[in-house]
């Protein structure tokens, strides 16, 4: 492997984390595309990735190659005495099918006491796997929890052989213990908290253990629970890397068959859900001395199809007393609980039953969303109080039908039954809030909707089923992930199809236009919910008790939004309330959804304060009803995190997005739009926080994941501007200019003309960093008409360009005017605490470097944009931003010819930059000869 320092590896992982998830072919043009701005550094990652590819072909090949001969056995004697990194082994502990571990005391004196030492075999991490595995280490070793075995240090011996030193544990397997000491239900829970607590402190912090299960859970004498070998899996292969293995064999401490969840059996994404999974088979074992789905004796591959098809038997099941069929002696087993066979069966119905079954759900989609979930369950069975798990229903069942029967429904189909999932609740809303009406204004019909609810329910059903088993037949014989394609047959359904009753066809318009948004074909969007709002009219529908109307005003509301015409969707949501105020019955939830969509205008015309206080209350509001958990409150939260960025807060804002992101992963899986918009703030985040490397790293990701949702070859607006501003800090300028050319022809397609402005000034500023000047002027010049309507963010955002480009073209009064234009308005919204501050502050810095002015009154400037730049920073001594300033000040220094005081800004400014825009970035080697 080409040897590269510490600081070129901080640039080069994430780079090579992006190209080896990707194709071969496309691997090839993002190498390509590489070459063009830096040969070097396409050259150095074409060379790991064909390490890493000789790497696999070599451990495939030759097993344990390149072990030291006193390593290959794991376990071997001869190492007592060996030293590892700082310590010194001395006596074995275990063996298994990742390493040997050892039991080992601090060699350098630091401190006094003994460790875990294990030893990973080195088939396990490959070449390029090395530096990543260090790099894991470090990462898990900030987990800190009273629960968890920490893990004290990783790195990679002298002769290549891998390395974690953990907290030595001493004490009993979670089964074990509770066994011997016969605690009964009660007391087990509270053991099995303990571990749910300890495992959603990783997830916090976005660590998935992947391989829970009793030996890897020991409890000490003092019943004080510890969490073994957590991330291990994690620091063997990158978060997105997990691929199938042998299932026939416990592999590298992946996979485990009797604990491994479904989606692991298939090589499906790993998320928080598959920990769920895995917690929820603990907890069967725990509470019953079985395991859900596998007989005492069966062979793995009995234990993996078990896993994929039998249904866990029902907790209460599984005592009943004398020896059971699969071969359990149930009495013994009770009485290790401390009580009878037939109470144990007791204790286990009902609630608890219901807790361990959705834990178990076959879809990681149908289990709890977060750990957390799991333990509030718990929690409110402990205290009496109502859980969320509840027994499956008729239409769970119906719905695992289909899930059966998914290759001759099309993969495109899943997109289609959330249309008819979102058309249940829609239908039954409306259904309420038509009977509301009707009761204010004729009772005599209530006596004869009475009389005819049956029917009429009948009716409804029937209708909706119908259309649902047409879209499904449809989808059939469509091509399997073309959501596009998909909805567009359903809308022709839709408008061909003649419904009995009116709400079923609101329904669907208004479900379809919510998945062509999520889609960003806003065009889509705004005609159905037009068409919906035409289909009322006349009808019961539109009375003034009906909430259908506010519903749907609060849709149209978001999508003009995302036209851009926030005075237009500011009418809606005030028309909705004027609806609510006159008597319209809408349930909480429904109120809100309009909420979500003033603080979406809000943050758009810069009130951000406005915003976060709106959507704060209602998280409140909601909370205080008991929602505290589903897609609304998350939708509330992700509206939070965007509000809270806007205001340059970025700390409160990634302290929601990143927790969110993982819960929505684990709910909804990884391919899904919401999960994509989640993500993506975080990769704004990212940025805004002083990352750019990271967050262009994510931000390829983000827009691989939008072109497979899309297909077509389509491009996700929004994703494509976000690639676009990191590959901008980054000065890769060619990358940026076509990225933002592409979010402005998308948005312009589809509507969605809230991103055409903020791409057309991406883009204009990437032509004038990359010396087209004449063409920057030309696509700023075209703007004009989106500048001067410009909501104030924007226009703040159009005078820094503005700037540039006078500095370019050699007028620095009409920079200064621009810039003071900023300036006014942003001292008008919040002065030095303005999220737009640090941008203005450095337009000004370049204004002042153009005219080498470096006044008393330039440093100040500099000054201001390094107050700035730590406002917003994630961590502020790993900022571009603050090194971008502190190259600033430098420069002016050195103006100033104040050579030593140059030196010691430009040290400090190449000490943040080369980690988050790289060592090869024009502004760090800037840094690097100021500071020489």
């Amino acid at each position: 492997m080409i040897a590269a320092d510490a600081e070129r590896w901080k640039r080069i992982s994430p780079l090579l984390d992006g190209l080896l998830d990707l194709s071969d072919e496309a691997r090839a043009e993002r190498l390509a595309a590489m070459h063009l701005y830096d040969p070097a550094l396409a050259d150095e990652l074409a060379s790991l990735i064909a390490d890493a590819a000789r790497a696999e072909d070599e451990q495939f090949l030759a097993g344990h190659a390149g072990l030291p001969a006193d390593l290959r056995g794991g376990a071997a004697p001869s190492l007592a005495g060996t030293r590892i990194g700082a310590y010194v082994l001395e006596t074995p502990l275990g063996q298994g099918g990742t390493g040997a571990v050892w039991r080992a005391s601090r060699a350098d004196g630091r401190f006094v006491g003994q460790v875990a030492v294990k030893l990973l075999h080195l088939s396990l991490v490959g070449r390029t796997g090395a530096l990543r595995f260090e790099r894991e280490g470090a990462i898990l070793a900030r987990l800190s929890h009273p629960h968890i075995a920490r893990l004290l240090d990783a790195g990679v011996a002298a002769g290549g052989q891998p390395y974690l030193v953990l907290e030595l544990v001493e004490g009993e397997r979670i089964d074990r213990y509770c066994d011997a000491a016969r605690l009964g239900v009660d007391e087990r829970l509270r053991v099995f908290r303990d571990v749910l607590d300890a495992v959603a402190h990783a997830h916090r912090h976005l660590v998935i253990h992947r391989d829970i299960k009793p030996s890897n859970i020991m409890v000490t004498a003092d019943g004080s629970v510890k969490l073994l070998d957590f991330g291990i899996a994690k620091l063997l292969r990158g978060e997105d890397e997990v691929e199938a293995v042998d299932l026939t064999v416990e592999r590298g401490g992946l996979l485990t068959p009797d604990y491994a969840a479904p989606e692991q059996l298939r090589g499906e994404a790993i998320t928080t859900a598959t920990d769920v999974y895995a917690l929820g088979i603990l907890l069967y074992q725990l509470l019953s001395g079985r395991h859900p789905t596998t007989r005492p004796g069966a062979t793995p591959a009995d234990t993996m199809r078990a896993t994929l098809v039998a249904d866990p038997a029902p907790l209460p099941g599984a005592v009943t007393g004398g020896y059971d069929s699969a071969g359990h002696d149930v009495e013994r087993i009770a009485e290790e609980r401390g009580t009878s066979a037939p109470r144990l069966m007791r204790e286990l119905r009902g609630d608890l039953e219901n807790i361990v079954a959705k834990a178990l759900k076959k879809a990681p989609a149908e289990r709890y969303p977060t750990v957390d979930a799991f333990a509030d369950d718990l929690r409110r069975h402990a205290v009496n109080e109502p859980v969320s798990a509840r027994a499956d229903s008729f239409a769970y069942r119906a719905t695992r039908f289909v899930r059966r029967h998914r290759g001759s429904v099309a993969a495109g189909g899943l997109t289609l039954a959330a249309i008819v999932a979102g058309l249940v609740g829609t239908i039954f809303e409306a259904r309420r809030a038509e009977q509301q009406s009707d009761l204010a204004l004729h009772e005599a019909a209530i006596a004869r909707r009475e009389r005819d609810e049956s029917l009429q329910q009948q009716l409804l059903q029937r209708g909706s089923n119908e259309f649902l088993q047409l879209v499904l037949r449809d989808a059939a014989g469509g091509d399997p992930g073309a959501i596009r394609k998909q909805l567009d047959r359903a809308t022709v359904l839709i408008a061909r199809t003649r419904f009995e009753q009116p709400i079923v066809k609101v329904a669907l318009l208004r479900q379809t236009a919510a998945r062509y948004a999520e889609l960003g074909d806003i065009d889509a969007t705004e005609r159905l919910l037009r068409q919906a709002i035409a289909s009322i009219q006349g009808t019961d529908l539109a009375a003034p008790t009906s909430g259908v109307p506010v519903n749907l005003a609060c849709s149209l509301a978001r999508t003009l939004h995302e036209m851009n015409d926030q005075q237009g969707a500011l009418a809606e949501v005030d028309r909705a309330d004027r609806l609510i105020a006159a008597g319209a019955q809408v349930e909480l939830p429904s109120r809100a959804a309009c909420r979500i969509q003033r603080s979406y205008v809000a943050t758009t015309l810069g009130n951000h304060r406005v915003a976060v206080g709106i959507l704060k209350d209602t998280l409140r509001q909601l909370a205080d009803a008991g929602v505290r958990e589903g897609e609304q409150p998350r939708v509330i939260r992700s509206a939070l995190s965007m509000a809270l960025a806007a205001a340059g807060d970025n700390a409160a804002a990634m302290a929601i997005a990143r927790p969110l992101l993982a819960e929505s992963e684990a709910g909804q899986g990884r391919e899904s739009m919401a999960v994509l918009r989640r993500s993506s703030v975080v990769t704004g985040l990212t940025r805004t926080g002083g990352d750019p490397l990271a967050a262009t790293a994510l931000a390829e990701a983000d827009s691989a994941l939008a072109a497979r949702l899309l297909g077509g070859g389509r491009v996700d607006a929004a994703i494509a501007l976000e690639r676009g501003r990191g590959l901008l800090e980054l000065a890769r300028f060619p990358e940026a200019v076509q990225a933002f050319a592409e979010s402005r022809r998308a948005a312009l397609a589809s509507k969605g003309l809230i991103h055409v402005l903020p791409a057309g000034l991406g883009e204009t500023e990437a032509l004038l960093r990359e010396g087209q000047v004449e063409a920057a002027d030309d696509r700023f010049g075209e703007l004009a008409p989106l500048r001067d309507a410009a909501a104030a963010p924007l226009r703040i955002e159009s005078w820094r360009v503005a700037a540039l480009l006078a500095i370019a073209e050699g007028d620095p009064a009409a920079a200064r005017r621009s810039l003071d234009a900023a300036e006014r308005e942003v001292g008008t919204e919040g002065g030095p605490s303005h999220p737009q501050a640090f941008a203005i502050a450095m337009a000004r810095g370049e204004a002042l470097l153009a005219d080498r002015r470096a006044d008393a009154g330039a440093l100040a400037v500099a000054d201001r944009a390094l107050a700035a730049a730590r406002r917003v920073a994630l961590v502020p001594d790993r900022s571009s931003d603050v090194g971008r300033a502190l190259l600033l000040r430098a420069r002016l220094l050195a103006i100033a010819g104040r050579a030593d005081e140059a030196r010691r800004d430009g040290a400090a400014a190449r000490t943040q930059l080369a980690p988050t825009l790289g060592p090869t970035h024009p502004e760090t080697l800037a840094a690097s000869a100021l500071a020489s």
